[in-house]
């Protein structure tokens, strides 16, 4: 319950700058690339491209299903690190999505569908509901700064 109340407040802050309107074409189209490559290293169990992906701030926030906050780069880094190593194939299928563009600010929310195998090679198939924010350092550059995933059921 906690982790939600701290979730929704960073919504309500983060989203406070963000503009109503389209931004602009150049700017979301940074941001979709950004997103697809967020998802793409997550599923291909690339850390390195991970790593690149997140933002080095200190106030990067991680929740993944069954684990606690990981607060900062390195423990956010760690976290991924062990979620890779529980999986021999990885394939993440978003659907339902809500996304948000500001400025300098962005939040993606919805349903995906993990499917793969374990690093034991038995089948997975979960469903989570993810939100990640992303922010904007540079005009052509963005960052995760938070992600939070949480099982649901269908």
């Amino acid at each position: 319950m906690k982790s939600a109340i701290v979730c929704l407040t960073l919504l309500v802050i983060l989203g406070s700058g963000c503009q109503a309107s389209i931004p602009k074409e150049e700017n979301r189209a940074n941001f979709d690339k950004t997103y697809k490559a967020f998802y793409d290293a997550f599923a291909q169990r690339d850390l390195g491209n991970m790593k690149e992906i997140w933002s080095a701030e200190p106030y990067v926030r991680c929740i993944h299903p069954g684990m606690g906050v990981q607060l900062g780069p390195e423990a956010v880094k760690k976290s991924f690190e062990e979620i890779f190593g529980q999986y021999s194939e990885l394939s993440i299928s978003p659907g339902d999505l809500e996304i948000k563009v500001g400025t300098d600010m962005a939040w993606v929310a919805g349903k995906y569908k993990y499917t793969g195998k374990t690093a034991k090679g038995e089948p997975v198939v979960t469903y989570v509901w993810a939100i990640d924010i992303f922010e904007r350092p540079r005009p052509d550059i963005w960052k995760v700064v938070y992600h939070q995933a949480a099982w649901v059921t269908l």
